[in-house]
């Protein structure tokens, strides 16, 4: 008997809008990816100082940091849920 991979759907960006607020996802080529429950407060805490610094080293630079999670699409099937910064180009 040959074994045949299950076939998983391919969701969307506007499957992905139309799912639960509580729930953290990202969409790699389609694929649904659960992601980590929250934070703690002792990494908050850390984030947060890390932020702060960082929007000061940025001021009057065109970029942004963000502090929460952010969507970041980069077609109707990759919603990656960034760890590390992203840019076009270089900081600085």
């Amino acid at each position: 008997m040959i074994a045949v991979p299950a076939i998983s759907p391919r969701f969307s960006w506007a499957d992905y809008r139309r799912w639960p607020d509580g729930e953290r996802w990202e969409l790699i080529d389609g694929q649904a990816w659960a992601m980590a429950p929250a934070p703690s407060i002792s990494h908050q805490t850390v984030a947060g100082r890390c932020y702060a610094r960082l929007e000061r080293h940025l001021n009057g630079k065109p970029y942004r940091p963000f502090i929460a999670p952010t969507d970041v699409k980069l077609s109707e099937f990759d919603l990656p849920a960034p760890g590390e910064p992203q840019s076009p180009g270089p900081l600085g």
